[in-house]
């Protein structure tokens, strides 16, 4: 199952850059740049609520990814409602509200998938341990 996770997360974050790279100079590079977290970020999500219910390996980072993104997630949500409370965010503040934090999740994520994808661990044993065979 790790292998899948990897493999489709690097596919989007592949997509990703190629759109970046297609639409460099342009404005739609916020477009891929969005489309490519609408991808991401559920596939993440999922992902780290599973493992942690599972209690799959990383289980404390993942705990940690799927606690902030749930937070994160709630923050949208109430920020979406109009009037909250009679406050109003300037549109200056919703874009980069909406991409850096997710990005930053994001990229937290797939670290944690990459590491538990190439996890090389040399098991030693106890017999003659101060012995390097």
């Amino acid at each position: 199952m790790r292998y899948v996770d990897f493999a489709i997360q690097t596919s989007i974050l592949l997509l990703t850059i190629s759109l970046l790279a297609v639409s460099y100079g342009e404005h739609d590079w916020l477009l891929a740049v969005l489309y490519a977290q609408m991808a991401l970020g559920p596939w993440q999500y999922i992902s780290s609520l599973i493992s942690v219910l599972a209690r799959a390996p990383f289980f404390k980072q993942k705990r940690i990814h799927l606690i902030v993104s749930t937070v994160y997630l709630l923050l949208l949500y109430l920020g979406a409602q109009e009037n909250l409370h009679g406050i109003n965010f300037p549109g200056e503040f919703i874009l980069p509200a909406l991409t850096i934090p997710a990005w930053i999740l994001g990229l937290y994520y797939f670290s944690i998938t990459w590491r538990w994808t190439f996890l090389t661990t040399k098991r030693r044993s106890s017999f003659l341990p101060h012995l390097n065979f």
